[in-house]
């Protein structure tokens, strides 16, 4: 090589019987809806747009908080499901328009905690979000979802990381096994070697 490596990516394809870190987890509604901190993030101003699926997320475990109560210190601790634009917290999704169409759902990673996810919910009405009504709930393993007049328009997968990152030690030295793979699994392993790629011993 003519540089030295910084970093490497162990075992990107999952070759290896692991559980997956965090950050390689799909982003997806399943997560949000089975996360045993989800709350609903709420303005003043748009609880009658969304007043149906308030009641839908309620029934299903869901706290409230208003959003002039959350700052983004608080984001680490719990998965969000955002209700409507809310300016303060625009950074999170920041290509999301102003002015909706339609119905929408995004799900992303929580960057303040990779355990967690965010979400968040655009409606350009009341009608729109009653039309979803209760399909919203059949779509667990996507990440991102449109509707119009209760018609699903698209979906999509995200994907999480691939593998495991690695920063390169300099000088380079190597990377224990403990330092991928937690210290039980890596105690379990077992190496076995193929007999025709053993080195030969001089008579």
């Amino acid at each position: 090589m003519d540089e030295e490596p910084e970093e490497i990516i162990v075992d990107p394809d999952y070759d290896l019987f692991r559980g997956l870190r965090p950050e390689e987890r799909r982003p997806v509604l399943s997560r949000l809806l089975g996360d045993p901190t989800r709350t609903l993030v709420l303005t003043e101003f748009n609880r009658e747009v969304y007043e149906l699926l308030i009641q839908q997320l309620e029934s299903r475990g869901f706290k409230t908080v208003p959003a002039a109560e959350l700052d983004h210190a608080q984001l680490a601790q719990k998965t969000f499901l955002f209700l409507g634009v809310q300016s303060e917290f625009k950074s999170l999704f920041p290509e999301t328009s102003e002015t909706p169409k339609g119905f929408s759902l995004m799900i992303r990673n929580n960057r303040f905690n990779p355990k967690r996810v965010l979400g968040l919910v655009l409606a350009e009405n009341s009608a729109e979000v009653n039309d979803v009504d209760g399909k919203l709930f059949h779509y667990g393993k996507y990440s991102s979802l449109k509707f119009s007049q209760g018609k699903n328009v698209e979906k999509k997968i995200a994907t999480g990381d691939r593998g495991i990152e690695l920063e390169v030690p300099q000088p380079i030295t190597g990377i224990s096994l403990e330092s991928v793979l937690p210290v039980s699994a890596a105690s379990n392993m077992v190496v076995w070697e193929r007999p025709h790629l053993q080195k030969s011993k001089a008579p």
